[in-house]
């Protein structure tokens, strides 16, 4: 039997709650193996319109706002002593994210699955699938926590 060597994790985020569940397992995994993770943000290139705290709108560059949420959960990260990379690119998620497990490397990708049922998936597409079905690094998936009622 081969043991596994994690060093480097990947975990994609887009800054929704269900991606963020991702870093329950991967912060486990990296203290394990003492393995740095790197945090990535695939964006869409150009700028976005937000408004600001007076009411007013102005038009930020994605990039900004990815940067700022990546630096807030590195910080976390790093009070944990775990090291961690950020990492923005642009272009479509999953082709996105295979690109870059390839180009770290990484040695395993954790990332959670938004929880849509099958016709969801076959409808819109999943990131999760298209990481897991085209690319050739492990992927852990891990599942968003169910909504409390």
């Amino acid at each position: 039997m081969t043991t596994m060597t994690i060093k480097r994790i990947l975990v994609p985020l887009d800054g929704s709650r269900a991606a963020e569940g991702a870093l329950v397992q991967a912060r486990m995994l990296a203290r394990m193996n003492q393995a740095e993770i790197t945090l990535l943000r695939v964006v869409a290139a150009g700028a976005v319109i937000h408004p600001t705290a007076d009411g007013q709108l102005h038009a930020v560059h994605e990039d900004a706002h990815a940067a700022e949420y990546l630096e807030t959960v590195a910080a976390g990260l790093s009070a944990e002593r775990i090291a961690c990379e950020r990492l923005i690119v642009h272009g479509k998620p999953a082709p996105a994210i295979l690109q870059v497990a390839r180009d770290l490397p990484a040695d395993l990708i954790v990332m959670s699955s938004q929880g849509r049922n099958a016709v969801q998936r076959a409808l819109i597409g999943s990131v999760t699938d298209g990481v897991i079905r085209h690319g050739g690094t492990p992927v852990l998936v891990t599942h968003p926590e169910p909504a409390r009622g």
